[in-house]
């Protein structure tokens, strides 16, 4: 109760210094008697004195309050057991992303522009991993928040011992 007397205290002493200040300002301006329109602003003034700490705490309480919601689940990747839709061999899956673009924009080489990346992450490939594909909708999934506007994604995961190690994404949208 205590804290509450002192945050009014606190509220009314800061709203009461912003129209002294405020009323000085005005006086020193205009060195007239005071006239109807003096107390017209005399009822600004004490409606600022009421609502000036609730607009500012608003905008505060707006801005803390709407910040993105950190999943109390974290996942290093994407890919999930769930989420894996079927095995395939490095030749396979290299074979399966090889696109043909009729302009020539993408070279006809495994994985296209992202060739370079799919040779680093098939270095990590060992003989006794696994190379799953796999397909998520990262809206509707806790734990990555901070992709679900990717929308849907699809990659190959590289599974060692039944855990992701290691993914590369093909597609999103």
């Amino acid at each position: 109760m205590k804290a509450l007397l002192i945050g009014v205290g606190v509220y009314l002493l800061g709203g009461l210094v912003f129209i002294a200040v405020a009323e000085v300002k005005s006086r020193l301006q205009c060195k007239d008697e005071v006239s109807l329109e003096d107390e017209d602003s005399y009822l600004v003034w004490l409606v600022l004195l009421v609502l000036w700490l609730p607009v500012i705490a608003y905008a505060l309480c707006e801005s803390w309050l709407h910040k993105p919601h950190v999943s109390p689940v974290y996942r290093e990747f994407l890919a999930t057991p769930e989420s894996l839709v079927q095995r395939y061999s490095k030749e396979e899956a290299a074979q399966m992303e090889i696109y043909h673009d009729p302009f020539g924009a993408v070279p006809p080489v495994p994985f296209g522009h992202l060739h370079e990346a799919w040779l680093r992450f098939r270095e990590h490939v060992g003989s006794e991993d696994e190379l799953w594909s796999f397909t998520i909708d990262t809206r509707n999934d806790p734990g990555i928040e901070a992709m679900s506007n990717y929308g849907t994604v699809h990659g190959y995961a590289l599974v060692r011992n039944s855990a992701v190690v290691q993914e590369i994404y093909t597609r999103m949208g």
